[in-house]
């Protein structure tokens, strides 16, 4: 390509010359009027005008490459001065990788394998994972667990009648389910105290040192249903594996997590549902 342009440029620069020697020529005998010559008059006129147009192309063309030849020689010095720069740099480098990370000489290395074995560090034992801090419900829940899995056996409700008094519970029963009134408004269910152990729907556990804090679960003696699910509050106190418009009933439950219930003034809210495991 750089012999190409070469070859361009002196051709451009003989076509130059060739043309500037022979226009004043022309030019000047045009002037002087002079009649011989090889070319009529205006023939000559016309020969001179298409001279001066190839002679300012012609310079425009000189310039247009003596500027790329500047520019490409602007660029080959500072791609010289960056290639410099870079061997500057990676010398450097090498040598401070030299002084940080001195190769051990040839001596050092035979001493070492003529002397004792490097015996490797033993790792540190392995320590074992701090234990989970279980909640302060969570005994709570396991006897509750126990319980809901004997229901079948004879006298289940009075080991329930047992097990509510052994752990002082609150009885609750919903008296409303939550969902939309009339007017497109939310509501939350209600619910209210229930002597009854049967009866009740909720059992609720005094949070320790918590006061008006409950974890509730559900009353283990009662079949789940769809109409339970619906209408006693069920669906907005657990999330469960309870399927909508199901007709299965379910025996036995399992509770993962208890729901928390607040108990401000008499009115008890859920603050946070709970999860359980519906079994037949």
């Amino acid at each position: 390509m750089t012999e190409e342009r070469e070859l361009l440029r002196k051709g451009m620069g003989a076509l130059l010359a060739a043309v500037l020697c022979y226009l004043p020529e022309t030019a000047l005998a045009a002037a002087s009027g002079e009649k011989d010559g090889v070319l009529p008059p205006v023939l000559r006129d016309v020969v001179v005008i298409l001279c001066m147009v190839l002679s300012v192309l012609l310079l425009i063309a000189v310039a247009v490459l003596w500027t790329a030849q500047h520019g490409m020689r602007e660029k080959v010095a500072r791609c010289s001065k960056l290639e410099g720069d870079l061997k500057a740099v990676t010398t450097e480098l090498r040598e401070l990788q030299s002084v940080l990370m001195p190769e051990r000489s040839k001596s050092d290395m035979e001493e070492e394998e003529e002397g004792d074995p490097v015996l490797s560090v033993p790792e540190s034992p392995v320590k074992n994972p701090p234990p989970v801090k279980r909640s302060v419900w969570q005994n709570f829940v396991d006897d509750f667990n126990s319980l809901a899995r004997s229901m079948d056996i004879p006298k289940a409700e009075i080991a329930c009648e047992n097990f509510v008094a052994l752990h002082k519970l609150v009885l609750l029963t919903c008296l409303s389910h939550g969902g939309f009134d009339g007017k497109g408004n939310e509501m939350e269910p209600a619910f209210s105290l229930e002597r009854s152990v049967k009866a009740s729907t909720y059992w609720a556990w005094p949070l320790p040192d918590e006061q008006g804090r409950y974890a509730v679960v559900p009353n283990p003696i009662l079949r789940y249903d769809d109409k339970l699910h619906r209408e006693g509050g069920m669906k907005e106190t657990f999330a469960s594996n309870f399927e909508n418009e199901t007709a299965a009933t379910f025996c036995h439950v399992e509770v993962k997590l208890p729901a928390i219930f607040t108990n401000r003034s008499g009115k008890w809210k859920v603050e946070q549902p709970g999860l359980i495991r519906l079994m037949e």
